[in-house]
């Protein structure tokens, strides 16, 4: 079985890559930034042949470059039509239940939030859970890939800010009532905002969850007024020259705010069970971590479990407590803690 890793020589692909080869797994590396030397391969994801080229040697594709929602258009294809596997961190398609997979195996969103979301739930399903409320984000530079993914999501109708789910249906929420949790303690004073999305509606639908409130954390005022400019902005330009200086502006908007400061992000879920409460709070200062973590594991359970060709949820893919554990020896704090 052989890995192939786009965008191997990135922050994420290249932890994909270590987590990889510790497993003992045999991979190619590519990326723009590669010569053509032993397993790594010069690859630039916008020509055809190229792409033919390095999709016929494996049997499947991992895409880490980004932003994925532009890249996966030109690398998914090609996997399907030469039956190869195919998984993204992002990649996010609203139309890609109605795909011809044929032969292939396709998992997209799994990377950490989304991602991680739905593979907890799911996990937290089987002890009974019936309410989930969710909290991430923090304080990082990111990349320029992962805010032009961001700002595609913003006009391509994968999120609707300011809505929960409540008893099934969609609530939207007042923004001057919102609490942050008060068993969350965060390294400064952050705002909160909720947030539907494409993976908390298959939450809602797949796994059954009728009641979910998912919040996005920002460190504070200025980072949420640059993203929520930065998506208004890009929904209103048209041309490829606009939309790269809205990006350009936009991150460096976003670096001065993150200057001098210590990193930090947090994902916390607490799920609601008729007699019992239960939570799983993650920390770290770098979310890299734990992107590949979520996604190195997609790809070795997805290729030793032999799951049948289709289109799968991350959460239909991942072991909840293999994982957690992994995220752990990888040196992410995690607490898992309960109160009936």
């Amino acid at each position: 079985m052989v890995y192939g890793i786009v965008g191997a020589s990135g922050v994420i692909g290249s932890k994909v890559s270590e987590y990889l080869e510790n497993k003992g797994k045999n991979i190619l590396k590519a990326g723009r930034h590669y010569s053509f030397s032993g397993n790594e391969y010069c690859l630039d994801v916008y020509k055809e042949d190229e792409v033919r080229e390095f999709v016929s040697k494996c049997d499947v594709v991992i895409n880490c470059s980004g932003p994925s929602m532009k890249t996966s258009k030109s690398i998914l294809p090609e996997c399907l039509n030469q039956g190869k596997d195919y998984i993204d961190a992002f990649g996010w398609m609203p139309d890609i239940t109605k795909v011809y997979i044929g032969n292939c195996r396709v998992v997209l969103n799994a990377g950490m939030v989304p991602g991680l979301p739905g593979i907890l739930a799911a996990y937290m399903k089987n002890y009974g859970a019936e309410k989930l409320i969710l909290y991430s984000g923090g304080l990082e530079e990111g990349s320029r890939a992962s805010l032009e993914d961001m700002l595609e999501t913003s006009i391509n109708g994968y999120s609707k800010p300011g809505f929960i789910v409540e008893n099934g249906e969609l609530k939207r929420l007042s923004e001057p009532n919102l609490l942050l949790d008060e068993s969350i303690n965060l390294p400064e004073e952050c705002e909160i905002s909720p947030l539907y999305t494409a993976e908390i509606e298959e939450i809602n639908n797949i796994l059954g969850f009728g009641n979910i409130e998912n919040y996005n954390i920002f460190p504070n005022k200025k980072m949420r007024s640059y993203l929520m400019e930065g998506c208004m902005k890009y929904s209103q330009v048209k041309s490829k020259e606009e939309q790269e200086s809205v990006i350009e502006d936009i991150l460096g908007k976003l670096k001065k705010v993150c200057e001098n400061k210590s990193f930090w992000y947090r994902f916390y879920l607490k799920a609601v069970s008729e007699y019992e409460t239960q939570v799983i709070d993650i920390k770290t200062d770098n979310s890299a971590v734990i992107t590949s973590t979520v996604i190195g594991h997609i790809a070795k359970r997805l290729c030793e479990k032999k799951f049948d060709a289709g289109f799968y949820r991350p959460f239909e893919i991942a072991d909840g407590q293999e994982l957690l554990d992994e995220l752990q020896s990888e040196g992410i704090d995690i607490n898992i803690y309960g109160e009936i």
